[in-house]
């Protein structure tokens, strides 16, 4: 099943990715174990993947985040979750379309904190590794990248967000389990290239290892 916000059983597609991720720095299959992270609520808002390197003695925790094809070919954006559920405050709302960031604190201003108000991972997560990825319509990767979290947020990647990128409160397709239900979600969107998250892709082995713990 495609890794789309709302749809939870994706374990398998999300460890195929980062397999994939891990062959294309060197490692195989017998150097390492790899399982679904995480039994508490807690511990599933930590991270979705947790990988133990053999060889060093050493685990990672992977964020993995499935992007359409679509938004891949038509934008060449990643989406960033920052709130993963809200209400707007009574009487109150905001238009469900990419907007400037010159709009993030009347869009904030508008959001009820108070009532099952719940950040995204880009605040929850505990991961080592955003790996971000995309299928095409041949099930073949199109996009497969990997990024220092941990070094992302020391370099306060969430007001480069506010401050630099566009945002969105997310509209559900009916595809998405969680179509009827009454919560609102958000999302930043951040270019491929974007220069202040190149400086962070995990491309070679000493930066994997460097992310490890």
């Amino acid at each position: 099943m495609k890794n789309i916000s709302g749809n939870f059983n994706t374990s398998s597609e999300e460890i195929s990715a980062v397999k994939e991720f891990l062959l294309r720095l060197g490692l195989n299959s017998e150097s390492y174990n790899i399982n679904k992270y995480g039994v508490t609520n807690e511990e599933r808002t930590a991270g979705d993947i947790e990988v133990q390197l053999l060889d060093y003695n050493k685990s990672l925790l992977f964020e993995v985040k499935n992007e359409s094809i679509k938004r891949i070919k038509k934008y060449g954006q990643l989406g960033i979750d920052f709130i993963s559920a809200f209400n707007f405050k009574q009487g109150m709302s905001f238009i469900r379309k990419p907007q400037d960031p010159i709009f993030y604190d009347d869009f904030i201003s508008k959001v009820d904190k108070d009532n099952g108000f719940k950040w995204g991972k880009i605040v929850t997560s505990k991961s080592n590794i955003w790996l971000f990825y995309c299928l095409n319509y041949d099930g073949q990767y199109e996009f497969l990248d990997g990024f220092d979290f941990q070094s992302l947020i020391d370099n306060n990647f969430f007001d480069y967000l506010k401050k630099n990128c566009l945002f969105c409160v997310n509209a559900k397709p009916q595809t998405q389990m969680s179509y009827t239900d009454n919560w609102e979600s958000a999302v930043f969107y951040i270019d491929l290239n974007d220069r202040f998250i190149s400086q962070f892709k995990v491309d070679n082995i000493n930066k994997l290892l460097g992310c490890a713990y």
